[in-house]
């Protein structure tokens, strides 16, 4: 059964002992970074900060910092998930419309909005400011590729912003590949 969403992969994670939780406080610039970095080199679990300098709210990083969280994440095998991939992608999961969901349990309208009330890592001394890693994008993965190789524009309906990870996931586990990890 997939997961519903990253609070139910994060139980997952946890009772497998693959999360820890890092209750003392962090601070967002580069200390976090650093944690995580040290753990995903080491094949160490995904990491859960519980308590984030100056910010009100947790921080996880590291959940896909390793093969195995990923084939996790995919409900896959290495033997089998590029076989699951290309038939993920000739079979996608239709589009379901719905009036609420838990991204909705806190909305912020207007002067409410303020995105530097997130706890956003920065990563290296030389890094510009704090910014999210890994951001995903929902697109139809074979128009993207066509239209990149054969310089035609992607049809309007290929592309639609939200979350997805298999076509991330697919292209960190090829890189891992390459990189003999």
């Amino acid at each position: 059964m997939p997961f519903r969403d990253l609070r139910q992969y994060l139980t997952y994670l946890d009772e497998r002992g693959d999360l820890l939780y890092i209750r003392d406080e962090v601070d967002p610039k580069q200390e976090i970074a650093a944690y995580i970095r040290k753990t995903s080199d080491t094949g160490g679990p995904a990491l859960f900060f519980e308590k984030v300098k100056g910010f009100d709210m947790p921080v996880v990083g590291g959940i896909f910092g390793h093969r195995r969280r990923v084939l996790m994440a995919l409900e896959s095998t290495q033997n089998e998930v590029q076989e699951k991939f290309v038939e993920a992608l000739a079979k996608p999961l239709a589009t379901k419309v719905v009036s609420r969901g838990v991204c909705q349990d806190v909305v912020l309208t207007g002067a409410q909005v303020d995105l530097t009330r997130l706890p956003i890592p920065t990563f290296a001394v030389g890094d510009g400011g704090p910014y999210i890693t890994l951001g995903m994008v929902i697109a139809d993965a074979l128009a993207i590729l066509v239209g990149k190789h054969l310089g035609t524009r992607l049809p309007e309906r290929a592309i639609r912003v939200g979350a997805a990870l298999s076509f991330v996931i697919f292209g960190i586990l090829l890189l891992m590949e390459g990189l003999g990890q």
